[in-house]
């Protein structure tokens, strides 16, 4: 065969090729996936701009098994452009993870009274990749299957989809660098020079506690400690002790110390807002991470347009100039700083102190009220913030006597891809609708990545929990808003099968839900209406999805 004849052969050849493809492309079932081909070498271009070094993964996603062993990566090593993690499984019962065909064994196997199973191995970024894990805790070893999907890069949410925000994902991450109540004091810290006196009872929340200390030399005024579990700690002193004190160098190097009370403050951390304004103190609130036309509640919208209150760039791309020609004392951070640590260095590094709030992570809706509380005793506005929360504790004890309807509810959102995000059990929207008199689908569902994340699903998977669930629920929070349960069945065309779709219970979160931990009870209050049928005129943050 001549050159030419073998090249009009080939391209032939590849034209018929590409239109079988095509065919069975179309022929294909709509629900069925294929595995990614894994190999052991990840590419370069997944660790791309980034020296080799130790990394914390922005992003970690498992799929497969029970979801009662909890997996996490707290680590992915770069070594010329490729990717080692550190697999760790909270039991201590896995013999072996293999990969690629290649089987690792525990690092810590040596170890007497082990918690954990911790695995390195190697891994591809950005990429699902599939291993396989040998527990030995049933009754016989059992072999189970895990997806991984490991991200580097700041990037949105898998959970916020093509129509979320950096915004909204700061409430809905997918996963959490650190459990709930990490490194908190079973007791008061001791602090050298300084005599505790009390502790500020909190109701609900867990992730938080506030201390009162005076200096045991004599000097006047309260001094207090605010210790955000796994987070930091930070010390408030009196107005005649704010400068910068020669005591403070005998304190641990975890507590950060701000003085007085801060008051031209920078809040990147979006449901932060509400409870600021909730405490009296939005005057001290002088910059912002989101612009105007990103707030769905009105006071910081109405102070960026005012003048009162300046737009300095989003969390992960601070205007530092600004922030610090400012006089900028304080940045209040949502969880997602953890995603680009190198901006909180920046920050610090420029003498600006940074509170990361972990209230997305409270277990109980009262709980990410109850951050009011430290807020106004950040500020100054102690008294407000009070009075405010006992308030929101009257509304929720007559939520408290709401019985048990024994009707069914799924929150979700469907991502781009297809799949589906719901929120793990323990979670406190699931909670919202336990309190509300229903029952959430997913009973026992938990997130391998940390406390508190979103869980992806599968379609396959959400159809089976939530195919018979009395009501839906759909997050509008992380997806644009739908306008009909046809448009929301176009993007998922399985839920023309869900009996809340044929009943026509389909409910839409608004978007100001995410921005509004303040008033949580309304969020209860509402479902409870949902439920039972009630008057739905004053709902906040539902609305009934008609059918066309």
């Amino acid at each position: 065969m001549t050159k030419r004849k073998y090249r009009i052969f080939s391209i032939l050849l590849a034209v018929i090729l590409s239109a079988a493809g095509c065919h069975a492309a179309q022929n294909a079932e709509p629900v069925q996936e294929t595995e990614p081909a894994q190999t052991a070498e990840p590419s370069q271009e997944a660790g791309a701009g980034r020296p080799d070094g130790s990394y914390v993964p922005a992003s970690f996603q498992v799929q497969g098994g029970t979801g009662k062993v909890k997996i996490t990566c707290p680590e992915v090593v770069l070594r010329q452009g490729r990717a080692e993690a550190r697999i760790e499984f909270s039991s201590p019962n896995y013999e072996w993870v293999r990969a690629d065909g290649v089987q690792y064994e525990p690092e810590n196997a040596g170890e007497d009274d082990r918690r954990t199973s911790v695995f390195r191995i190697p891994v591809l970024l950005d990429e699902e990749m599939t291993i396989s894990a040998l527990t030995t805790a049933m009754s016989e070893p059992h072999e189970i299957e895990y997806t991984l999907l490991i991200s580097l890069s700041e990037r949105e949410s898998e959970a916020a989809g093509a129509g979320g925000t950096e915004e909204n994902a700061e409430e809905f991450p997918e996963s959490i660098p650190f459990q709930l109540g990490e490194d908190s004091a079973s007791e008061p810290p001791v602090l050298p020079g300084f005599t505790f006196t009390e502790a500020m009872e909190t109701y609900y929340a867990e992730a938080f506690d506030v201390y009162y200390y005076r200096r045991t030399d004599g000097t006047k005024g309260a001094y207090c400690l605010i210790d955000i579990h796994g987070s930091g700690q930070y010390l408030l002193t009196p107005d005649e002790d704010s400068g910068d004190p020669a005591w403070a160098a005998e304190l641990p190097d975890s507590i950060t110390v701000l003085g007085a009370c801060p008051d031209n403050i920078y809040v990147a951390a979006t449901s932060s807002m509400a409870l600021f304004d909730a405490a009296g103190a939005l005057d001290r609130v002088k910059l912002t991470g989101t612009k105007a036309d990103g707030w769905y509640i009105d006071a910081p919208k109405k102070a960026l347009e005012d003048g009162r209150m300046v737009y300095a760039g989003k969390y992960s791309a601070p205007d530092y100039e600004l922030l610090t020609s400012s006089g900028c004392d304080l940045a209040v951070e949502s969880i997602m700083i953890l995603h680009a640590p190198e901006v909180k260095e920046k920050l610090e590094e420029l003498g600006i102190p940074v509170l990361i709030d972990t209230s997305s992570t409270e277990r109980h809706p009262l709980g990410r009220t109850e951050w009011v509380r430290l807020y106004g005793v950040l500020t100054g506005h102690a008294e407000e913030a009070d009075a405010f929360f006992k308030e929101q504790r009257a509304q929720f004890n007559e939520a408290e006597n709401y019985t048990d309807t024994g009707l069914t509810a799924a929150f979700f959102s469907v991502s781009s891809n297809g799949n589906v995000i719901v929120r793990a059990s323990d979670d406190y929207i699931a909670n919202m609708i336990e309190l509300a008199g229903g029952r959430y689908v997913f009973t026992d569902l938990l997130n391998g990545s940390g406390y508190g994340a979103s869980v992806r699903l599968s379609a396959e998977e959400f159809y089976t929990a939530a195919k018979d669930a009395d009501f839906l629920i759909y997050n509008a929070t992380i997806e644009s808003p739908v306008g009909s349960i046809r448009e929301l069945c176009g993007k998922m065309p399985l839920l023309s099968d869900f009996k809340a779709v044929q009943s026509g219970d389909v409910w839409q979160v608004r978007r100001s839900l995410y921005q509004s931990p303040d008033t949580a009870v309304q969020m209860i209050t509402d479902i409870h209406k949902m439920l039972t049928g009630a008057d739905t005129d004053e709902m906040v943050f539902l609305e009934q999805l008609p059918p066309d």
